[in-house]
């Protein structure tokens, strides 16, 4: 039920002002409050009313003298909702709309009458809305061209899937109605949930600024992080900016589309629907090197928005790709008071078990992806299998003639590669723990190795190659110039990025084989590890720097401070929920942890009495990290809770 407000002028009772209240409805500070009492009470009466409590947002729209929207407003509302695109059209004007806005305005129920339109095959109307309202309030030729050519496509389903629209009777009035919102001054209409979208916002605020915040059920992700594969849907329709030149978008449109229903006739002689279908068919197709050069000249990165509120160029519009994000749900935060994660009970910040197998030196630990497995490399010419779960070996692989210095395991933990000073490469069979190939084609020690989801895997020397393997140790391919630091293979097998001697980062398609990129860094890159999405590519640098490379935007987006190195290669990595820190090891015994986003040191943890060389953080278990330090042993973290509830040292 929708309340039917009086107006604001008439409507408010001078009796009702109470003495926390000025006339201006603005509270005094004797209520607690500065913000202005209509503003809070419309809120109210929005988030009842979504709620389903009708009766008490009735009272309180009778006590308190407010109403939620006025007549004009509910109406545009519905008639948006109910697709009376008439009633709709005639109320625009009573809404307060800025004049620079209106065209877009007007556009946009224009653009949803004329796809409603389009699936009800009433070609005629659609004809006519693209004529008389798309082409009078268009200032994006592009878009207009796209919406031309929809009429080519005879069956609306496929229409529908071709833009990712769900059609009238599905929610595209609605997120139309979301759309126009964005031009509608708030105190006219005020957004959709506004009052939740205010909670949403303090909460996430909040967690941001909990250095500790490592929820599992937090139902959202990083901002940053969701769009992170995403690439430009080429057919879609671009969002309502301006792609073009204003005085491109208006003069000599008709040169370009024959959308005047009194065209003269063409040669056939024929003057029906067909025909000027097929003369809008042809032009549109002409204009198709036009759009590409456009697309080319004036990309997403390169447009900046006119609009308040309108989504970024290249991402869906209110009515042809869907909802967007869904909204953020904190089922481990409460509202009832502000938020703080307990550190002892989400942060792995304990030692719970000291591994002390090796002989020497330990350089390199790498957890399973199953969590289930850690496999340990060693100076003392080693590689260590053991079981997470009972802090015990399972595997000694012995083989190599010099120092292990690299591991890694396939992601179906089937296999184990090491990485040996040696110049050789073996690969093992995890539940055997017998060699299964040994490679001996490198000239120089072997730094790294990383898997594809196939079984195939790359690996890089100080030699200048990289090779590519079968597991039968067959040679597939080879990249040469670069003397190889680190590497690592994103999750979907498709992209390479390594760290060379030269201060770069080298990224590789591994469909083509080919280099598409190179970032530069400022100082020797020692280590290189990828997010889980791989957009990022978390480095460490010999200047006592960890830095984060956003590999989309090709930028260095964080540093972390604090650690020590200069001589040694120390290896870092994300790890916690949503991959929320960065670990380091450090050349000062210590193990250095940052807060990711805010690139903030929050932990500097002891135990070790040498150079910590590498740490890794289990893929499955979000509260446990390893680091392998020049004492010789491995140090498994886990929370204090953890420690105080079950095993604390070597299994016991």
């Amino acid at each position: 039920m929708r309340l039917d407000p009086p107006s604001h002028s008439s409507s408010r009772d001078p009796s009702r002002v109470t003495n926390g209240e000025t006339g201006n409805g603005v509270t005094t500070d004797d209520t607690g409050s500065k913000f202005k009492r209509e503003e809070i009470v419309r809120l109210m009466l929005q988030e009842l009313t979504a709620l389903g409590y009708h009766t008490t947002a009735a009272a309180l729209h009778l006590e308190s003298g407010f109403a939620l929207e006025s007549n004009a407003v509910a109406r545009f509302r519905q008639g948006v909702l109910q697709g009376d695109w008439k009633v709709v059209d005639s109320l625009v004007p009573e809404l307060n709309i800025e004049a620079e806005f209106i065209s877009t305005v007007m556009f946009l129920i224009a653009e949803q009458k004329f796809l409603e339109l389009l699936q009800v095959r009433d070609l005629q109307a659609a004809l006519q809305v693209l004529r008389d309202e798309l082409t009078t309030w268009s200032f994006d030729l592009r878009r207009l061209h796209r919406l031309s050519s929809l009429m080519m496509i005879s069956d609306p389903a496929v229409m529908r899937s071709e833009i990712g629209w769900d059609g009238k009777d599905g929610t595209s009035r609605s997120l139309l109605l979301v759309q126009l919102q964005k031009y509608i001054p708030p105190n006219v209409m005020i957004p959709e949930r506004r009052l939740q979208a205010l909670v949403e916002q303090a909460v996430t605020l909040q967690r941001l600024s909990c250095l500790y915040h490592s929820a599992e059920d937090d139902d959202d992700e990083e901002t940053e992080e969701s769009n992170l594969n995403g690439t430009d849907r080429l057919l879609s329709l671009p969002s309502m900016v301006p792609e073009m030149n204003d005085d491109a978008d208006s003069d000599g449109l008709d040169d370009h589309l024959d959308l005047r229903l009194d065209k003269p006739r063409g040669r056939s002689g024929a003057n029906d629907l067909e025909g000027r279908l097929s003369r809008i068919r042809r032009q549109v197709q002409m204009r198709q090197s036009l759009t590409s050069d456009v697309n080319a000249e004036v990309g997403p990165s390169n447009l900046s928005t006119r609009y308040p509120g309108t989504p970024h160029p290249g991402y869906a519009s209110h009515s042809l790709l869907g909802a967007g994000r869904p909204r953020r749900h904190y089922r481990s935060i409460s509202l009832y008071s502000d938020h703080s994660c307990n550190r002892a009970s989400i942060f792995p910040s304990v030692t719970l078990a000291i591994l002390e197998e090796h002989t020497d030196e330990v350089w390199s630990v790498a957890f399973s992806h199953s969590g289930k497995y850690l496999a340990s490399a060693s100076k003392d010419n080693t590689a260590i299998i053991w079981d997470v779960q009972t802090f015990t070996k399972v595997h000694t692989l012995k083989g190599h003639t010099d120092a292990v210095s690299y591991l890694s395991f396939s992601w179906d933990d089937r296999y184990l590669l090491t990485c040996g000073n040696d110049n050789t490469i073996r690969l093992w069979d995890v539940q055997s723990g017998v060699t299964k190939a040994t490679v001996t084609e490198h000239m120089d020690p072997v730094t790294s190795c990383a898997w594809l989801p196939d079984h195939r895997f790359v690996s890089g020397s100080l030699d200048k190659n990289m090779f590519l393997w079968n597991t039968s140790g067959t040679m597939l391919h080879t990249w040469t110039g670069a003397r190889i630091t680190d590497m690592d293979i994103s999750r979907d097998g498709k992209t390479l990025v390594a760290a060379c001697h030269e201060k770069k980062i080298r990224i590789y398609n591994m469909e083509s084989f080919r280099e598409i990129r190179q970032l530069q860094e400022r100082e020797n890159i020692t280590s290189l590890c990828l997010s889980s999405s791989a957009r990022y590519a978390l480095v460490n640098l010999a200047s006592q720097e960890v830095h984060l490379w956003d590999l989309v935007r090709g930028r260095c987006i964080r540093r972390y401070k604090g650690h020590k190195q200069g001589r040694f290669v120390i290896r870092s990595c994300l790890g916690g929920v949503r991959e929320s820190f960065v670990v380091s090891g450090s050349e000062d015994s210590f193990v250095y942890v940052w807060h990711r986003g805010q690139a903030q040191l929050i932990e500097v943890l002891g135990g070790h009495t040498a150079t910590v060389n590498s740490v890794n953080w289990n893929p499955k278990d979000p509260y446990m990290f390893a680091s392998a330090s020049d004492d010789h042993t491995i140090r498994l973290w886990g929370t204090l809770q953890r420690a105080q509830n079950g095993v604390t040292t070597n299994g016991t």
